[in-house]
């Protein structure tokens, strides 16, 4: 069987390290994939210096540490944009009050065809029955209102 060279091991595990970052989140591997895919091209040229080879390994992976990672998180993140969700997406939005709410009971409201307890702001004493609302926070499963305008 021939001896493979030392530069095959490097591009190979590079290779296996940028395969396995599919399943990984982070970056991490495939940064550590070029770094080895570097190394091995430096092993191509220089086989018998492996001090190089770590030297250039280790160099590799701080550069692409310091550099890509802080480019590819700045592409991606400048991308997303934050969703709300459930209770959350009800800040801000315009209901009416079923049943008066007030500091001492809470009364319930309806926003965006649900029905929700709520209570009052605390610049606000008693919201009566038909008065419009604006939710302002979500506590748990209550909203807590405003008169709305």
């Amino acid at each position: 069987m021939p001896e493979l060279d030392i530069w095959i091991y490097w591009v190979v595990s590079g290779v296996m390290l940028m395969i396995a970052e599919i399943f990984t989140p982070g970056f991490v591997l495939a940064l550590f994939g070029v770094a080895a895919i570097i190394a091995g091209i430096v092993a191509k040229f220089m086989p018998d210096a492996m001090t190089t080879q770590i030297g250039v390994f280790a160099a590799s992976t701080f550069v692409l540490f310091v550099f890509v990672r802080k480019l590819l998180y700045g592409y991606f993140e400048k991308d997303a944009k934050q969703i709300l969700t459930n209770a959350d997406a009800l800040v801000g939005k315009t209901g009416k009050v079923k049943s008066k709410v007030s500091v001492d009971s809470h009364g319930e409201v309806k926003v965006g065809g649900e029905s929700w307890y709520a209570v009052p702001d605390m610049d606000e004493v008693i919201i009566e029955e038909g008065e419009k609302i604006v939710v302002l926070k979500v506590e748990g499963s209550k909203l807590i209102v405003k008169k709305g305008e």
